[in-house]
């Protein structure tokens, strides 16, 4: 199941023990208070830890969904966000589903990105610090996604690729990076 951080409690995790919940997605999106602020995500990193806490205690594998290119962010504070969700002790959880923000009609930044006050990642920056990122994830992580999947004909701005996951391995291996997740350490 997907949930926020701020909704898990004692009392939920009793009722997806009952449902025989095995693992829960976590909309984590970022480390830094700052920014889960600006963009109004209505609960912080402390949440997220006593979350993951509560969870882990009751056996659960644990998903977490990080956000890159978020307003007030950029990449450096994306990939310290994302390091440090496994270098703290608070959090390392065990899967990964990183979504780029890209900008769709109808969203709250669409207007800013219309006005020019916000711009996503250049596909190079968002291939770069997604290789950076995956070369430090732990052994013991599977990640799941690296985009979500929206049609291109929605998305205004940010990444078109459909196929981000094979651009960044297609980087990775010409720079001779290597990625130690399980999917990328599975037999093909």
């Amino acid at each position: 199941v997907e949930t926020r951080p701020d909704l898990i409690t004692p009392q939920e995790v009793a009722f997806l023990r009952e449902l025989g919940v095995t693992r829960v997605e976590l909309g984590a999106q970022h480390f830094f208070d700052f920014v889960l602020k600006k963009v109004n995500r209505g609960h912080f990193r402390r949440e997220t830890a006593e979350a993951t806490f509560l969870l882990k205690e009751a056996g659960f594998k644990i998903t977490y969904h990080l956000m890159l290119n978020l307003p007030g962010s950029n990449p450096f504070l994306d990939w310290l966000s994302a390091l440090l969700f496994f270098a703290h002790p608070d959090f390392r959880p065990d899967h990964l589903k990183i979504y780029p923000l890209m900008v769709v009609k109808g969203a709250p930044i669409y207007q800013d990105f219309k006005e020019g006050k916000f711009h996503p990642y250049s596909a190079d920056t968002l291939i770069r610090l997604l290789a950076s990122i995956k070369r430090f994830v732990p052994p013991y992580v599977r990640i799941i996604r690296v985009i979500r999947d929206i049609p291109a004909d929605y998305i205004e701005g940010g990444t078109r690729f459909s196929n981000l996951r094979e651009a960044v391995l297609r980087f990775m291996k010409e720079k001779g990076m290597r990625c130690r997740c399980i999917r990328c350490r599975e037999p093909k």
